[in-house]
């Protein structure tokens, strides 16, 4: 399998009866070898008629249209899949329809009929990249928009689906919904109006369908929701700032400073070769923007706090960032002495010079 460095942010799809589906992987389970049930058939998306009742079959286009939120990122490939099966009573707890390809990736369905989640009184069905586990390195990954659907064989145009996105990898190689669909909505049921479903299930034959958008990620963090295995200074050429409660203000002001070369070329200047950092502002700037230039990890801001003589409560607050940014030049510059008058420059720059190596 071809696998693309791509990307994926999580929705949160509206399920049965208005709740939320978080579109959350499944819990971990034995490997099944994937079994060939039915028959699998490959629709080509192209035009079709918009103004007519629309069909899984024909108007897979339309249906990702108003199913798939926009996104920026340009799509590599889209395809809808059909898995049509014939026995549904006999299917086991977990099975996996045929393998087919998107977006230089090979995708299957896992399904299971009788719920992998809760009471089980849902089928639970997801995307799956196949094979993940034994052909993704851990830097490898693909970012999919989908729509899962269920039909009926008889008439394509009686169908259920449900949209999402994510990112799979290794690590996460399947995304899909623990409570696709109750059982009984298989079968004809009376809604809160007392109208009558068509059913999806004939005669113990019925259709699951995906429709896959594999789109690119330019930036190797899209739709993340684990940052355990990425490696932020070899994507981005920066590391970022840890949050010890309520600092957020505070680490994008310094982040906004140390990439400001000037302001970040003056701070390394000021004298300080005798002071302690956890009581010297100076040293403590001097050693985070430091950290932010060469660590390879997320650099703490806990000796510039220990410096303003803060406590546990103090980083639990949260501040007037103009306030804190204020009170910071003024300790620089009185700890600058000679160079007081570059400080007062510095305050107004809104370019940076040119980089410091």
């Amino acid at each position: 399998m071809t696998n693309l460095n791509l990307t994926c942010n999580n929705t949160q799809p509206i399920g049965i009866d208005g709740d939320i589906d978080t579109g959350k992987p499944r819990r971990s389970r034995r490997n099944v070898e994937p079994i060939d049930w039915g028959s699998a058939n490959m629709t080509t998306l192209g035009p079709e008629n918009k103004q007519q009742a629309k069909s899984i079959l024909t108007d897979a286009t339309w249906i990702a249209m108003e199913e798939m939120s926009p996104v920026e990122e340009d799509t590599i490939e889209q395809k809808c899949f059909h898995w049509e099966i014939d026995n549904w009573s006999n299917l086991p707890h977990e099975a996996r329809g045929p393998v087919f390809e998107a977006g230089g990736h090979e995708w299957n369905l896992l399904l299971f009929p009788r719920g992998n989640h809760g009471d089980f009184s849902h089928i639970s069905v997801y995307l799956e990249l196949t094979n993940a586990k034994d052909t993704c390195r851990p830097d490898q990954h693909a970012c999919a928009q989908y729509v899962i659907l269920v039909s009926s064989i008889s008439d394509p145009t009686n169908y259920y689906c449900k949209p999402s996105r994510a990112r799979f990898s290794n690590y996460c190689k399947d995304w899909g919904f623990n409570d696709f669909l109750p059982h009984e909505r298989l079968l004809s049921f009376k809604d809160d109006k007392e109208r009558v479903s068509v059913p999806f299930l004939e005669n113990d034959r019925i259709r699951f369908s995906v429709i896959v958008n594999v789109v690119r990620d330019p930036t190797g963090v899209l739709w993340m929701t684990d940052f355990e295995n990425y490696d932020s200074r070899e994507h981005t050429g920066f590391v970022g700032l840890r949050n010890q409660g309520a600092t957020c203000y505070m680490n994008s002001l310094f982040q906004s400073l140390y990439c400001t070369n000037a302001f970040r070329k003056a701070v390394y200047q000021i004298p300080t070769e005798n002071d302690n950092p956890t009581d010297s502002i100076a040293l403590s700037m001097q050693r985070l923007f430091h950290n932010l230039q060469f660590s390879n990890n997320a650099v703490d801001t806990v000796e510039v706090t220990k410096s303003f003589k803060w406590n546990s409560l103090d980083t639990l607050m949260q501040h007037d960032v103009q306030e804190f940014n204020r009170l910071l030049q003024d300790k620089l510059e009185e700890k600058m002495m000679v160079h007081t008058s570059r400080i007062k420059e510095l305050h107004v720059l809104t370019h940076a010079d040119n980089p410091i190596t």
